[in-house]
């Protein structure tokens, strides 16, 4: 999803505490009848069997690149989120997709994955409307919610929250949700629950963080989360305890910072740069800031060059890779002097720690790709190629990066990827 306009996963509980739960309330029954209703409440609180290992691929509709114009907005031909199973990485198997709004501008990172994979959340950041004969892209104010246990997966509902939510990531707990508003310049809090087996989403409120909020990220622990400022070259750090989130600090980062990942041990994270002439590419590689979690208050402490306009970024889930989807001018007018059709996607080295972070190799890929994300076992790589329609598969091998088959067709632009 792209920088240029300024301006709900619960958690199913772990399937062991489930079974240890069931035996613990049968065994209470046999003992004594009082403890049905401890049977009876925690039976409530079941959920069940999470799909397969699931990536979410957002699609926008109502947008093109045009050579001339670049990215433009046009009549909406239908917005929507496929559902792949990636149990074989290799070869992704699409489970299902579900029309719900979705949007280009912004970046990649509007989609959230409940820690189980019981749903996810959609943040919706843009709409089109016509005026005077041409459509033009305003912002807007929803986040869906996607039962993803559904046969088939379905929209369950959406909740409002703040203008332009352009990030949104899930608490590890699973019962709080938290947004990036760019256009509201807040960071929105939604509580998430279950009503039977069908998630729910509430919204509790906005947390003003005076910046264009364009991503955010929890930490491991749930106790803290990152939001990046995209003007203001900043990222706040917000403390969150249960439902209450509180803005604690902000920290100077990299010009222009987009993508934010926390490292799976906590450690630190990664925010990337779109560069000083954001929001046109020049050709020149853009860095990416390493913050440091464990000082107090955390600070940015490393840089390192990656391509031109990191828009994607992702960390795989053992912390020992990190990937950057770069534009490379992609983006842009075709007759710009950056310009190249297509994308390319860095691969870092993260095992001499955060702040001797090391590039090992750069591949290219499709015609203006988004999003990225790597598969459970940090083997593989996806990335969205939004002018091509497709999805590209990379292999992790040793310190290079491996096209895995042909581009994936997708029949739609995708803009964001989880």
């Amino acid at each position: 999803m792209l920088r240029f306009l300024p301006f709900l996963s619960l958690s199913s509980l772990p399937p062991l505490p489930i079974r240890l739960g069931a035996r613990l309330c049968l065994t209470g029954l046999l003992a004594a009848l009082a403890l049905v209703p401890a049977c009876r409440a925690q039976k409530a609180l079941h959920v069940p069997k999470a799909p397969p290992a699931t990536l979410l691929v957002g699609c926008d509709g109502k947008t093109i690149h045009d050579p001339e114009t670049a990215l433009t907005a046009v009549a909406p031909s239908g917005d929507r989120v496929l559902v792949f199973d990636v149990s074989a990485p290799a070869a992704p198997r699409l489970a299902g997709s579900v029309a719900v709004g979705n949007s280009v501008w912004g970046p990649p990172t509007n989609l959230a994955l409940a820690p189980a994979g019981a749903f996810a959340l959609v943040a919706d950041s843009m709409r089109n409307v016509e005026q005077e004969g041409a459509f033009v892209a305003v912002a807007k104010d929803e986040v869906h919610l996607i039962d993803l246990r559904a046969q088939p997966i379905a929209w369950v509902g959406s909740v409002t929250v703040g203008l332009q939510p352009s990030g949104v990531d899930i608490s590890p707990h699973g019962a709080l949700a938290l947004t990036a508003n760019r256009k509201g310049q807040s960071v929105s809090r939604v509580a998430l629950g279950f009503v039977g087996e069908r998630p729910t989403a509430r919204h509790l409120g906005d947390v003003d963080v005076a910046g264009q909020a364009s991503d955010v990220r929890f930490t491991p622990d749930g106790k803290r989360a990152l939001v990046t400022l995209f003007s203001e070259a900043a990222v706040a750090v917000l403390d969150v305890s249960g439902q209450d989130v509180t803005l604690a600090h902000r920290l100077d980062v990299v010009p222009n910072p987009y993508p934010v990942v926390v490292a799976p041990n906590g450690a630190f994270a990664l925010v990337a740069s779109m560069g000083a002439s954001s929001p046109s590419s020049d050709g020149v590689a853009d860095p990416l800031g390493v913050i440091d979690l464990a000082l107090t208050p955390p600070r940015m402490v490393a840089q390192v060059l990656v391509g031109d306009s990191p828009e994607g970024l992702a960390i795989s889930p053992q912390g020992l890779h990190a990937a950057t989807v770069n534009l490379t001018g992609s983006s842009s007018k075709a007759t710009a002097p950056a310009y190249h059709r297509n994308a390319t996607v860095s691969l870092l080295s993260l095992a001499r720690g955060p702040q001797t972070l090391e590039v090992l190799d750069t591949i290219e890929v499709g015609a203006l790709a988004e999003g990225i994300a790597f598969s459970a076992d940090g083997q593989y790589l996806f990335v969205g190629n939004f002018k091509d329609e497709t999805l590209t598969v990379l292999r992790v091998q040793g310190r290079a990066l491996v096209t895995v088959g042909p581009p994936l067709a997708l029949g739609c632009r995708p803009a964001s990827l989880k």
